[in-house]
């Protein structure tokens, strides 16, 4: 489906030959393809924590589902030396705790989650969906990037935006032997603002040789 993007799912088993796909109606029926999707469940609600409860889960109903992906993308992965981290938006319409709305984005009711991927391919690493201002946040911790993205001695070079560009994350990456390409912005916390330059400091020059 991700190859293939057809307007509705029902075209994907349609009979018309113009959306037929033989490879999943080969698989499932319409019905019962339907019949899972209303039906499925992957955690078990009863034994879900309180709200209350220091060890509660936003994400409890479909973390048994994040957990596998994970693993099976970094298993797959091939080895590349350029990763790009980001994030991504998920569009809902639905009623969830964790659905933002951003007005300026594409995609404004959706959910938000942090992606490492390669950046030549796009080929999803890991991911972990944004549960809002917690003490999980695994992007702060530097515990998003997969453990074994630090130990690989084959990747040189890290992509990312001004959101992720930290004194902090950056230090822990050089002392792994590790580089990042990106932006940065010049109030933050622990940057050295005396050897910054302005855009309107930067000439032609300035930016060839900084490239």
């Amino acid at each position: 489906m991700g190859f293939n993007s057809l307007p509705s799912l029902r075209l994907y088993l349609s009979g018309y030959h113009n959306f037929h796909i033989s490879r999943i109606a080969k698989i499932i029926s319409l019905k019962r393809f339907f019949k899972i999707i209303r039906f499925i469940h992957l955690n078990d609600n009863s034994c879900m924590p309180n709200k209350d409860n220091p060890n509660s889960d936003r994400l409890y109903k479909i973390r048994l589902l994040i957990q596998p992906l994970n693993q099976t993308f970094k298993k797959s992965f091939n080895t590349s030396r350029y990763l790009s981290i980001d994030e991504s938006m998920i569009g809902f319409i639905g009623r969830s705790s964790i659905k933002l709305y951003i007005p300026m984005k594409p995609i404004k009711r959706d959910f938000k989650a942090w992606v490492v991927v390669r950046a030549v391919s796009e080929y999803l690493i890991n991911f972990e969906i944004y549960e809002g201002k917690t003490s999980k946040d695994c992007w702060r911790k530097n515990s998003f990037i997969p453990s074994r993205v630090f130990s690989d001695s084959w990747l040189l070079l890290f992509f990312f935006d001004r959101f992720f560009s930290s004194i902090t994350l950056l230090k822990t990456l050089l002392q792994k032997g590790l580089f990042v390409c990106g932006e940065i912005m010049q109030n933050r916390k622990h940057f050295p603002k005396n050897f910054l330059k302005t855009d309107k400091h930067l000439n032609l020059e300035i930016l060839i040789t900084l490239l």
